[in-house]
């Protein structure tokens, strides 16, 4: 059986987009106790993003886009009250709309 080469998963934030992103985490960011996350807040807006794209299952998330079932609790933890910020400001719906 012939096997085929992974072909990488194209990245969506810009740095000129992931500016904009950085600037509302930093205002709804506070301080907790514990361990650093393992992915960084730029990768899992990746990650959320190429779902919302994809419509994809959470376990048909690329392997290189981080483990689906750590995306999907962060997701779970982290997005809502943040999705909220966000929507408010009108940035989810205009990276939605990108082109892949």
């Amino acid at each position: 059986m012939k096997q085929h080469a992974r072909v990488g998963v194209r990245k969506l934030l810009s740095d000129a987009m992931w500016a904009e992103f950085e600037k509302a985490l930093a205002v709804s960011k506070h301080s907790r106790a514990g361990a650093p996350p393992a992915m960084s807040d730029r990768d899992f807006i990746e990650a959320i993003l190429y779902l919302y794209r994809a419509g994809c299952p959470w376990r048909d998330l690329p392997q290189e886009l981080g483990y689906w079932h750590a995306v999907y609790m962060r997701y779970r933890r982290w997005l809502p009250p943040r999705l909220r910020f966000y929507r408010g400001q009108g940035i989810r719906e205009r990276y939605l709309t990108l082109e892949l």
